[in-house]
């Protein structure tokens, strides 16, 4: 079999709205926290640019923020594009996002949020572990957080090597997940009632009964909530 080599189209949701239930590690200020995910996800990308497109969705944040994306996607030779929406909106911004990436030519899809930090290697490792087809199959998906919280509930797992990292089998996820479009594209009413409920529960979590996923052990991104850190990794030095 003649090995296939995947490509992503990764969009990136970006705002400079503050949630107040939500207390940041490291006394991130907004700002900061948007720019610096940003910064770690881009130095992960350039391992593997030309086989990554990426989207930035400003939901019309300050122009001086924006500018400030524009210098740092200028930085690096990726394939990028900023686009900035005229809504402030969780459920009009998601909407807008899977609408991109459903139009996207890329093998794999990713959604992600500004407040994930990423390693260096997220991006070589998830590409290696499609294309090896680590589980038999390239047809599964990534969640590419080891969060604690899933420690909390023992539940039976199977475990995955690839040349990089071991893996886990999990069964829920957010919506921030690394999926081949063909899987997407079939299962798109799922990914629509998450739209409109906003809850995993009902909508996404209901794939994982039917698709393969899987989770690297120790963890390639962090969402930088308090409570979520993964553990095993210095997330300090990639900020």
């Amino acid at each position: 079999m003649i090995k296939k080599y995947h490509d992503i189209s990764i969009v990136v949701r970006t705002s400079m709205a503050i949630n107040p239930y939500v207390k940041r590690p490291f006394n991130l200020k907004k700002e900061e926290l948007l720019l610096k995910c940003l910064k770690s996800l881009l130095e992960s990308c350039n391992l593997v640019k030309n086989r990554v497109k990426l989207y930035v969705v400003d939901d019309s944040g300050p122009e001086n923020i924006r500018n400030k994306i524009r210098e740092l996607l200028s930085l690096y030779k990726i394939n990028s594009e900023l686009i900035k929406i005229e809504v402030k909106s969780n459920k009009k911004s998601l909407e807008f996002s899977y609408n991109l990436l459903k139009k996207a030519k890329s093998d794999l899809l990713f959604l992600a949020d500004d407040d994930y930090l990423y390693t260096k290697q997220a991006f070589s490792f998830i590409l290696n572990a499609y294309d090896d087809r680590i589980i038999g199959t390239d047809q599964f998906a990534i969640y590419p957080f080891d969060e604690p919280t899933r420690y909390e509930k023992i539940y039976p797992s199977y475990i995955f090597l690839s040349k990089d990292s071991h893996w886990r089998s999990i069964g829920h996820s957010t919506g921030s997940i690394i999926i081949p479009k063909k899987l997407f594209i079939k299962n798109e009413k799922v990914f629509n009632r998450f739209v409109e409920t906003l809850s995993e529960k009902g909508s996404i979590n209901e794939l994982w009964k039917e698709i393969p996923l899987i989770s690297p052990i120790p963890s390639l991104v962090a969402h930088l909530n308090s409570d979520t850190i993964p553990p095993f990794v210095k997330w300090e030095k990639y900020l």
